[in-house]
């Protein structure tokens, strides 16, 4: 009979402590969790990612980037807008791709032709 007893009272209080632990769960799953924490922190590098690649290219010498945007989504960059020449949207790749995260770079900048106010 007291055996009976000990394993009716051991079984009572791992019952309790295991409807315990799962009430302290919070609500949604781990993996819900984790994935928005992920989208969040995606966002945030492009951001950071992108703000450094623009001061990257505003630091360089020789180019202009005052008319250069710059996108970044998990580590592509995209070089969109126009420059004085061709070296320029050379330069402009390059300092881009030698900033630590990208992983690579697309360049559409352009050359910006001035206009003749005699035509």
């Amino acid at each position: 009979m007291k055996v009976g007893n000990v394993v009716r009272t051991v079984l009572g209080v791992v019952s309790v402590a295991l409807a315990c632990n799962a009430l302290a769960q919070p609500p949604g799953t781990s993996s819900d969790t984790q994935a928005a924490a992920s989208a969040s922190s995606l966002r945030v590098s492009d951001g950071t990612l992108r703000r450094q690649v623009k001061a990257a290219l505003k630091k360089a010498k020789g180019l202009t980037a005052i008319d250069i945007a710059v996108r970044a989504k998990s580590g592509q960059i995209t070089l969109q807008g126009t420059v004085k020449n061709q070296q320029q949207i050379d330069l402009a790749g390059q300092v881009a791709s030698n900033v630590p995260g990208v992983t690579s770079v697309n360049n559409t900048l352009t050359v910006n032709r001035p206009t003749n106010s005699w035509r």
